[in-house]
């Protein structure tokens, strides 16, 4: 017999499978548009375009719930923001 704990943990678990599935299918579908939409663009407008659609997403999200843009370690957003852009020129270019 189990106890109503792991009633609620087995319930979190298959919410947390089905929110990684529907993730998975979701970065498929936009690595699958993102190379159709770049055979024609250099992989540099592929990097400039998605990060401007990237901004305006997370710049609305942030205000809708009140998160400040600042950080308290502007060094570790700086390193991240170099390290994300090489990653996409490169997935990109690849």
């Amino acid at each position: 017999m189990s106890s109503p704990g792991q009633n609620a943990a087995r319930e979190n678990y298959s919410r947390a499978i089905g929110f990684m599935v529907i993730a998975t299918i979701c970065f498929s579908c936009m690595a699958a548009g993102a190379k159709a939409a770049s055979s024609d663009v250099s992989s540099a407008v592929s990097v400039l375009v998605r990060g401007i659609v990237a901004v305006a997403f997370f710049g609305i999200y942030m205000r809708a719930k009140g998160i400040p843009v600042r950080s308290r370690a502007p060094l570790f957003v700086h390193g991240r923001c170099l390290f994300g852009s090489l990653s996409l020129h490169l997935y990109f270019y690849a």
